[in-house]
């Protein structure tokens, strides 16, 4: 075990299932068989009830893994930082404090690291919050060669502070267990909230016409409601696809990778993006993938998806889905999939991120 000890807010990881939630579990999980690793303090202080189960975690019985646990308010944390006690000193005391929010919670004047897995909108708060965040934190961590630049041409952080790790994507397979074959009739899938950004009433639109020229397809959409949510619901309402079209808006975390290693084809658009993981996670169960075509995607995914543009009308999305549902099924293709994504592992991204902790400490 490294001679050092590495705090990390875990707080969101068994209450909140996708995006920080599941990288948050992922890592704790990847972290806590390795040997070459320091001493963990997980940080669990805040408010509410888990909701997953603490198994996912894989660190029972496992030497050098502190846990620090309070059910507070997380704005509490604010005002005893204030006074001195800062997540740091909630730890124990830590030569290093890996964040998994950006303004919470308060750490006193030790290293701290901040993952930049998604990009807030130009000119909102958020985007503030992270700014102010990196001229205090100033280390980002991140999963893709466009995030690092992104990161150098909004908030001017200089290149030596952005530190580059791989993204994991092996989570369903491992917890699905086999291989499936695609449902029948062909399932087109979205994962993720439904926002404008994303583009799904193109995609309604692009389903249609498929179905209007003989294609039998199901069009899913799992993800929370978001700022195109309403017109989605018309959309549905005035659908042919009747009862073809669905929406999974309370997603079970456990159902997710049998919900999509039987999808043929997964669409996922957004007007930028930090990291490729889930078309990833589509790839890694040999499903076929439509993408924006957008530089972080191209950089994970080359050849492996067929491209279109972030805000594509619905003809172009229904030749790109023509094509990827030609091959879906074919065995070579799904074969080929599985093995592009297979490097990308949370054996890897844990074994990163360490190497960047090590490297922070050794300044």
């Amino acid at each position: 075990m490294l001679p050092f000890r590495v705090g990390l807010d875990v707080w969101p990881a068994l209450r909140h299932a996708p995006g920080i939630g599941r990288y948050t579990r992922e890592l704790v999980r990847a972290l806590a068989p390795l040997d070459e690793r320091p001493e963990l303090a997980l940080f669990e202080v805040g408010p509410g009830r888990a909701t997953l189960a603490e198994s996912t975690w894989n660190v029972d019985g496992r030497p050098g893994i502190r846990r620090v646990r309070a059910n507070v308010s997380r704005r509490w944390l604010d005002v005893t930082g204030a006074f001195g006690l800062g997540a740091e000193r909630w730890c124990g005391g830590v030569g290093l404090f890996q964040r998994a929010f950006v303004a919470s919670p308060r750490v006193g004047r030790v290293p701290q690291i901040v993952p930049v897995f998604e990009l807030p909108e130009r000119g909102s708060r958020a985007e503030f919050e992270l700014a102010r965040t990196l001229s205090r934190v100033a280390h980002a961590l991140v999963a893709s060669d466009w995030a690092a630049a992104a990161l150098v041409e909004r908030f001017a952080l200089e290149p030596e502070r952005i530190h580059r790790v791989p993204v994991g994507c092996d989570h369903w397979r491992r917890d699905l267990g086999r291989d499936l074959e695609p449902v029948d009739p062909p399932r087109v899938l979205v994962l993720g909230a439904v926002a404008k950004r994303r583009n799904p009433l193109a995609l309604v639109a692009a389903l249609e016409r498929l179905a209007k020229n003989g294609r039998e397809l199901e069009l899913v959409f799992c993800g929370r409601r978001g700022d195109a949510a309403e017109e989605l619901d018309r959309a549905r309402a005035a659908s042919k696809l009747g009862a073809r079209l669905k929406w999974i808006d309370e997603p079970v975390e456990r159902d997710l990778p049998e919900l999509v290693a039987g999808a043929s084809v997964l669409f996922h658009s957004n007007v930028e993006e930090c990291t490729a993981v889930t078309p990833l996670e589509a790839l890694s169960l040999g499903v076929a993938v439509v993408a924006a075509r957008l530089d972080t995607f191209r950089e994970a995914l080359g050849e492996h998806a067929t491209y279109v543009a972030p805000r594509a009308e619905p003809d172009e999305l229904a030749r790109a889905l023509e094509q990827e549902l030609a091959r879906s099924h074919d065995p070579a293709e799904r074969r080929r999939r599985r093995d592009h994504a297979a490097p990308f592992t949370w054996d890897a991204n844990a074994r990163a991120t360490v190497r960047v902790w090590r490297t922070l400490l050794a300044r």
